[in-house]
């Protein structure tokens, strides 16, 4: 069997990265695969068996096509992938890919997927096909499965899983450390979002900065979207605004790996994106969650971990009393990463059979 993956691979964003290894790893050990191309913006990965990594750009686009074209399953892997934006590049480039695998006569699939908000009805009706045209669907929590049965035209029928991160966890295990519940915080990691404002880094600098100073502590900014349009703008803006800018560290990742054992030693973490705060959790990080979207908001309650303390909303303010309120209290969260593993490897089980 050939298989193509396609998702926001090759983009330097840690959750995305790490949804594409987990799927090699549990794909690739399967049997009756042959062969995986992946659709990716660069081409920064490793070197796998059965694995060939496609970049963008004109030059690669006819083996792109031949890929598709061999196919036996095109696989859109993870990611809130159909959602109304500014231009609606990403949904209409899932499209052309779901019809061009239809004209060669290959199955589709959309697997672990998220659902975003939709103000078109043109646009949701698009959105709506191509999940009732998708041989498989699976989405990543109840939220996504819930705005996908509001979209014109899809039935439902399809399985409730959890997030890709979640489907491989035998390298987060590795990378774990032991950590008493009143050791000192000296190490606490920053990851933010890219495009935020000056007034928003003055309010997190204020907020950081305070935190860390009574604390003792060491800040250290880790992107989890790095690269040319990632996260390290938003954090040096951020940085020039602190108390006392030399207490603090700037890190960056070529692979999933690096950003990982980065985070595997902090002693707190604070994140607005999604994934840094799903990472610090698989590798029994006490965190806190900045909401800037709703998905992270439902992330923490679904986790049942301090839900009403682990999350505040964008420009909320926090403290030093929180952090240590919050590193007391934490446990990890076993049984849900539990389910949330074993769910999303059933669905993609449901997926080939």
């Amino acid at each position: 069997m050939r298989i193509v993956l396609a998702g926001y691979y090759g983009f330097r964003n840690i959750g995305d990265d790490l949804m594409l290894r987990n799927l090699l790893a549990v794909i690739g050990a399967r049997p009756d695969v042959e062969r995986i191309d992946v659709l990716c913006r660069e081409h920064y990965y490793p070197a796998l068996p059965k694995v060939r990594y496609l970049p963008s750009g004109k030059s690669a686009l006819p083996g792109r096509v031949s890929a598709v074209a061999r196919a036996d399953y095109v696989i859109w892997g993870g990611g809130t992938c159909l959602y109304e934006s500014d231009d609606n590049a990403g949904l209409f480039w899932i499209s052309r890919l779901q019809r061009l695998t239809r004209l060669f006569k290959g199955r589709f699939a959309f697997a672990g997927i998220g659902i975003g908000s939709f103000r078109t009805p043109r646009l949701a009706a698009l959105a709506g096909g191509m999940l009732a045209a998708a041989d498989h669907v699976s989405f990543r929590e109840e939220a996504s499965a819930a705005a996908a049965a509001a979209l014109p035209g899809y039935r439902g029928g399809a399985c409730i899983g959890g997030d890709l991160v979640f489907l491989h966890t035998a390298s987060f295990e590795a990378l774990r450390r032991g950590r008493s519940a009143d050791a000192p915080l000296l190490n606490i990691s920053f990851s933010g979002l890219h495009g935020l404002d000056d007034g928003r880094a003055a309010h997190y600098a204020a907020q950081l900065g305070a935190a860390a100073l009574e604390l003792g502590a060491e800040l250290h900014f880790l992107p989890a979207h790095a690269g040319a349009a990632g996260d390290d703008e938003f954090h040096e803006n951020l940085a020039r605004r602190l108390p006392r800018p030399e207490r603090c560290r700037f890190h960056s990742w070529r692979t999933p790996e690096e950003y990982l054992r980065v985070m595997a030693g902090m002693d707190f973490h604070i994140g607005m994106r999604l994934h840094s705060i799903i990472c610090a959790d698989l590798l029994g990080v006490p965190s806190l969650a900045v909401a800037y979207a709703p998905k992270v908001r439902y992330y923490v309650e679904k986790t049942g971990m301090s839900a009403e303390r682990r999350v505040i909303e964008m420009g909320e303010p926090f403290d030093a009393s929180l952090v240590r309120e919050l590193a007391a209290g934490y446990r990890r969260p076993e049984y849900f990463i539990a389910q949330e593993s074993h769910k999303a490897n059933t669905c993609i089980e449901k997926m080939f059979h």
